[in-house]
């Protein structure tokens, strides 16, 4: 278990990151605050916050709400010791009793370990520190910082990350796989297209010619005058018959192969070369430099820049970090645009104030 604390200028950005975790399913009893009493009707917006006004010996009177509430109530005194029994070492117990003596807003709430990035992250978006910076501290380093949820017998290590302070009192190892690709090329047979053979009935008119006779029977009537023949019936009923006959044409028909069509599938081998790209991971080993800002007070004087030292040390960390990060460059104007954007996102229309001073601490980075 961890747990993540946060320091807000602002209460009601303080109101708003409750929102937030209470809808990532945090329940309101489970988040601490404590906040000045001007603060109090502010953060009482939401009806599931209760605030207890209480008396404390190293910040006064204040309101507070969940488990850091039940734990000043049980041990009455000061919040810098109840802090020290969630695992926060005395200096950083200081600094945060230090923030809310200022006026700010804490909140805290412990989470399991690996719910406790995305905690982080909404407090550290929604925290809004002012410049100046509280017991030794810069202000940069002001935001919300994730604590271990109990103190433990080893020693803890600070680590600076951007805007946050991050205290980790547990052996930790991580794995880094290197993975390589490898291409297997099989195959799988598709549809490549095809001959579809189709056959249908057509009639065309055809003509033959042929001979054909016929019989017909006339009959003649004619007038004669003369005896009468020996073989010739006299006067004797008689009757004569003659068929007409004709031929008429008869039509047959048969059918007959004429042509055969021979559709015929045979099958080819070839061989191909498949090319493409494979991905492998390379690991770099290089040691990371702490920020130290005794190095930049000296160029600091020198500019005789406008303003106290403080002021300007969130711009030398944040060049210092520029190299030591991910991004890598050999010249300043290959990541001056990508700098600038990253940098007036939090400090909008500073950048041409902190600009040589973000240059400086990139070279100066660099050269080491």
């Amino acid at each position: 278990m961890r747990t993540v604390i946060g320091l807000f200028g602002d209460a009601s950005e303080a109101r708003r990151a409750i929102d937030e975790l209470q809808g990532l399913g945090y329940p309101a009893d489970k988040i601490s605050v404590v906040t000045n009493v001007a603060s109090q009707q502010s953060l009482e917006a939401r009806k599931s916050m209760n605030l207890e006004s209480l008396s404390l010996t190293d910040v006064g009177k204040v309101a507070t709400a969940g488990p850091l509430r039940d734990v000043l109530i049980k041990q009455p005194g000061a919040l810098g010791s109840a802090l020290q029994l969630f695992g926060l070492t005395p200096e950083l117990a200081d600094h945060y009793v230090a923030g809310v003596k200022h006026g700010e807003t804490l909140e805290s709430l412990t989470v399991d370990d690996k719910d406790s990035d995305r905690v982080l992250s909404v407090m550290k978006r929604r925290s809004a520190m002012p410049p100046a910076p509280a017991a030794g501290l810069a202000a940069q380093e002001r935001a919300a910082a994730p604590a271990p949820a109990m103190a433990k017998k080893a020693t803890p290590q600070a680590q600076t990350n951007g805007r946050a302070l991050e205290i980790d009192d547990r052996d930790e190892e991580r794995i880094i796989p290197i993975v390589r690709e490898e291409m297997k090329v099989g195959k799988r047979t598709v549809e490549r297209g095809g001959v579809r053979v189709t056959t249908h009935v057509v009639e065309r008119p055809v003509s033959e010619q042929i001979h054909l006779r016929e019989t017909h029977v006339d009959v003649e009537r004619r007038a004669v005058d003369r005896p009468l023949r020996g073989d010739e019936a006299v006067f004797a009923d008689d009757s004569v018959e003659m068929i007409e006959m004709a031929d008429e044409a008869v039509v047959s028909k048969q059918a007959r192969v004429v042509e055969e069509v021979v559709v015929r599938k045979h099958v080819s081998d070839r061989t191909a070369t498949i090319s493409d790209q494979v991905r492998s991971t390379e690991i770099e080993f290089g040691k990371l430099r702490a920020f130290d800002a005794a190095e930049y007070r000296g160029y600091f004087e020198n500019q005789q820049a406008g303003g106290p030292f403080d002021s300007y040390l969130p711009a030398y960390e944040f060049g210092h970090h520029l190299h030591t990060g991910k991004q890598k460059a050999d010249r300043w104007e290959e990541i001056e645009g990508s700098a600038r954007t990253r940098w007036e996102k939090d400090n909008p229309g500073t950048w041409e104030k902190f600009k040589e001073s973000i240059r400086h601490a990139w070279l100066h980075a660099k050269a080491k």
